[in-house]
C-alpha cells in the first residue's frame, strides 16, 4: 500500500538550517515575539538589541545570568533570567546564537500562536 503524501513531512535538509541561522530571520522572529510585550519592556529590549547598545547589551546580559542563577528560588526573579541573559549575550556571541536559534525553533513548533501577527 502507497504511503499517503498527507502524512509524510519533509525533512528540513541543511539548506533550510542554514535558512533558519540567517540574522534576518532571527531578528525578524524575535520582533515578533516583543511585539506581544508590554510597551516598556518592548521598547527597552528594542533598545538593547541596537548594535550601537553593545556595551549595555553585554553587562545587562551577564547580570541577568548571575542574576537568573542565584536569585531562582525566588518568584518573581529567577528562571526566567537565564533566558533572557542569553538572548541579549547571543547578539554579540556567535556560538551563544546557535542555542537561541534551536529555542526559537522550538517555541515555533510548540506555540505557533506567539509569532502569529497581533491584529490591530
Amino acid at each position: 500500500m502507497p504511503i499517503s503524501t498527507k502524512d509524510t513531512k519533509p525533512c528540513p535538509g541543511p539548506r533550510a538550517r542554514q535558512f533558519r541561522d540567517r540574522p534576518a530571520f532571527r531578528d525578524r522572529r524575535l520582533q515578533r515575539l516583543t511585539a506581544r510585550l508590554p510597551f516598556g519592556l518592548r521598547s527597552a529590549i528594542h533598545g538593547l538589541r541596537r548594535p550601537s547598545a553593545r556595551w549595555v547589551r553585554l553587562p545587562a546580559g551577564f547580570l541577568f545570568l548571575v542574576g537568573g542563577t542565584i536569585l531562582t528560588p525566588l518568584p518573581v526573579f529567577g528562571f526566567w533570567m537565564l533566558p533572557v541573559g542569553i538572548a541579549l549575550l547571543a547578539e554579540d556571541i556567535s556560538f551563544l546564537r546557535y542555542w537561541v536559534v534551536r529555542t526559537l525553533d522550538t517555541l515555533e513548533t510548540h506555540k505557533p500562536h506567539w509569532f502569529r501577527r497581533r491584529r490591530p
